[in-house]
């Protein structure tokens, strides 16, 4: 997320150590959901990060599932990438 909105969503992710984490996690409950994430403009993408930062470590996303979702399979790699150099 900070190479996305150009900061740090919180400081530590411990439930009633810090603001910003329990109002990501009181967004992750609402309808609206939490603004950081929501300003993305893609719900792919939007989907996606919520999966990477699910408070739940069973329920993460993982890396390989990221490149395989539809929003990772939009990212353009490099020849290396591709190649896995």
């Amino acid at each position: 997320m900070a190479m996305r909105t150009g900061r740090h969503l919180w400081r530590v992710a411990r439930k009633d150590q810090d603001e910003f984490y329990d109002r990501y996690l009181a967004g992750r409950r609402d309808e609206e959901g939490y603004g950081p994430i929501e300003s993305l403009h893609r719900a792919r993408c939007r989907n996606v990060i919520y999966s990477i930062l699910d408070p739940n470590p069973t329920r993460r996303i993982t890396a390989s599932q990221v490149l395989k979702s539809e929003w990772g399979r939009e990212i353009t790699l490099c020849k290396a990438g591709e190649e896995g150099l």
